[in-house]
């Protein structure tokens, strides 16, 4: 037989750390909006920069902020996931919170540049049409199955957040297709991709074939059950790890940060 002995410290030092690194890495990574903007900015112009990536990017963030925020602030819901699974932290911070409204700010701006800048002949397609009308419905669907007590709170949230996994899946796509019928990518941030690849694509790849990183890298792999929380999952030192991962983004791409 073996015994396991598992003790738990509550450590004000280390969430001190912990708070701080996020909010951190909160700034570092909202800074991938602005170089979209401040491109539209400069060329009183929205040429080129795809309607229907920023309709897909708005209804992601909009999911994402519906679930941070209400397992942030429903202390029905935290107590539906302390019970489901089987633990007493709720994987939300505020500065979680705060990165995806920030995202709907950031979407909003770009939107209303979109309406006072020159767009040319440039319009959100039916395609885009079709799949929002049908995003729309499936958040009725799974509305009207909470309102009849067919699941939990917490599983009507769950259901909602994979609108934002199917957004970040399709949400590139009408852009790369657009630049490839102009045969340009004039108008269009390549930085906001670039930042994208490097803080979170390049740091993941890094963090899972470095065996230091890894065991850093290993609390978000924990999660027995795949959901929004996980992306919120990390050691303190991973934010530390991914903010400069960002920052070398930012300083390779020269993107304006003041």
């Amino acid at each position: 037989n073996t015994v396991v002995n598992i003790s738990v410290y509550y450590s004000v030092s280390l969430i001190t750390l912990s708070n701080v690194i996020g909010w951190i890495y909160f700034f570092a990574w909202s800074l991938s909006f602005y170089p979209q903007i401040y491109e539209n900015w400069c060329h009183r112009s929205v040429v080129g920069l795809n309607f229907d990536f920023l309709v897909f990017n708005t209804i992601g963030y909009l999911c994402y902020s519906a679930y941070n925020l209400e397992m942030y602030t429903s202390e029905i819901i935290k107590e539906e996931y302390r019970l489901r699974e089987g633990t007493l932290l709720v994987p939300v911070k505020s500065n979680d919170l705060a990165f995806s409204l920030h995202g709907i700010f950031a979407c909003l701006i770009t939107a209303f540049q979109c309406m006072v800048y020159n767009r040319g002949n440039q319009k959100i397609s039916k395609i885009c049409l079709i799949i929002t009308s049908a995003i729309m419905i499936y958040v009725v669907a799974i509305g009207v199955c909470k309102i009849l007590s067919m699941f939990l709170w917490l599983d009507f949230l769950t259901y909602l957040s994979y609108i934002k996994i199917l957004i970040t899946i399709i949400k590139y796509i009408p852009q790369a297709y657009m630049n490839y019928q102009r045969k340009s990518t004039r108008g269009w941030s390549i930085w906001l991709v670039l930042l994208d690849l490097v803080g979170a694509y390049l740091a993941h790849y890094v963090e899972h074939n470095v065996k230091f990183l890894w065991m850093i890298h290993l609390v978000h792999h924990s999660d027995h059950k795949v959901d929004t929380t996980t992306a919120n999952r990390h050691h303190p030192l991973e934010s530390l790890i991914r903010f400069s991962f960002t920052l070398l983004g930012v300083f390779v791409s020269g993107v304006p940060i003041g």
